[in-house]
């Protein structure tokens, strides 16, 4: 039923009622004041029919179609120059930590909208995974057959208060008791995934998973791409592999977010963004074909990046909000010529860095 309809409905109710209010007035005033004959059956059938009437306004309210909650319209609210060719980053604690190719992290004041500290590491990191007051960043060996090195820093002092040997790979993840660390192939002969005691900073175990592209940890689950393109889905807390997902994780053009207790997975080669929880494939959102290789969760919804504009003939960057639930587009923003480095999730905003070092603040 249409808004005029329900509309129209109302308003002849009210009107009605405003006549039969009018002529009761008329009445007492014009008739004399006598006693009236009461009649039962002409009263209950009055309160049937008034009763029907209300009944079926309830029905016609109850079946317009209701109007959907506006979301909040996504804008831009600040930007924070941080002098930083950006490698990576990580948030956590109000504080976006960025890795900068100049062998130094740069840590950001979100709230305050200010660069609060930099801290040198002295080589170039390659991940980076902020959590629970410390900052554990990886460094690369400085040749082929020197193993990496993973740091962990106070993220209140910027000292170093711990350095772990691992052989050399892709990647960093952390959660409340382990740091895990990919190896390649070539950097052991039993390559997997290093598991590191946060508390300790030693190295404890190694998960036998061969061919690992990358980790990332949320909510007890720690999950991995491998090299044959399968997504592994692992006990964080035992580390014992819980399912696998072959062909769905390209080892190009994907980006991923553990959030919502599973995982999301934009792959710009289906151009969806596919979505894991309970040991299965719950979800597929369609996404921009033009969609690049980042994402994040927010919770106004999740975000992709779109345009190329560093390239000959380039279209401008865009960020798009996507709700998660209806895969209905509910905002985007405009960034011109700016080109995104990556963008990450911190509560209800959207943090995006730009190459150029650029911190974006959106709001929505």
């Amino acid at each position: 039923m249409s808004d005029e309809f329900i509309s129209g409905l109302r308003s002849d109710l009210v009107e009605a009622a405003a006549r039969e209010a009018a002529r009761g007035r008329v009445g007492r005033v014009a008739r004399p004041l006598r006693p009236r004959v009461w009649n039962r059956r002409v009263a209950l059938g009055a309160a049937a029919l008034a009763a029907a009437a209300a009944a079926f306004v309830a029905v016609v309210l109850a079946l317009a179609s209701p109007r959907p909650a506006e979301t909040a319209r996504p804008r831009i609210v600040a930007t924070i120059a941080t002098g930083t060719v950006p490698v990576c980053a990580s948030f956590a604690a109000g504080r976006l930590w960025i890795a900068d190719f100049n062998h130094q992290l740069v840590a950001v004041d979100v709230a305050g909208r200010r660069v609060a500290r930099r801290v040198g590491i002295g080589l170039n990191p390659t991940a980076l995974a902020a959590a629970q007051g410390e900052i554990w960043v990886r460094v690369e060996s400085q040749t082929q057959k020197t193993p990496d090195h993973v740091l962990r820093i106070d993220s209140a002092t910027g000292r170093t208060t711990a350095r772990i040997t691992v052989g050399r790979g892709p990647g960093l993840a952390a959660d409340e008791r382990w740091v895990w660390a990919p190896l390649t192939f070539s950097s052991s002969p039993t390559a997997g995934v290093d598991r590191i005691d946060r508390a300790r900073g030693v190295v404890a175990g190694r998960l036998d998973l061969p061919g690992v592209a990358g980790v990332v940890s949320a909510d007890g689950l720690l999950w991995a791409p491998t090299r044959d393109a399968a997504m592994v889905e692992i006990d964080a807390a035992t580390g014992r592999i819980l399912k696998r997902f072959p062909g769905i994780a390209p080892n190009v053009g994907s980006a991923m977010v553990a959030a919502d207790r599973g995982l999301w997975l934009l792959t710009t080669q289906g151009a969806q963004i596919v979505r894991f929880a309970g040991q299965r494939i719950v979800d597929r959102v369609p996404v921009d074909p033009d969609a690049l290789p980042l994402l994040a969760r927010t919770s106004g919804g999740l975000w992709t990046v779109t345009g190329s504009p560093g390239s000959v003939g380039g279209k401008p960057t865009r960020l798009v909000r996507i709700d998660p639930d209806t895969h209905r587009v509910t905002g985007t923003i405009g960034l011109g010529p700016q080109a995104v480095a990556t963008i990450i999730g911190a509560g209800r905003d959207l943090l995006v860095v730009t190459e150029i070092g650029r911190v974006i603040v959106v709001r929505g």
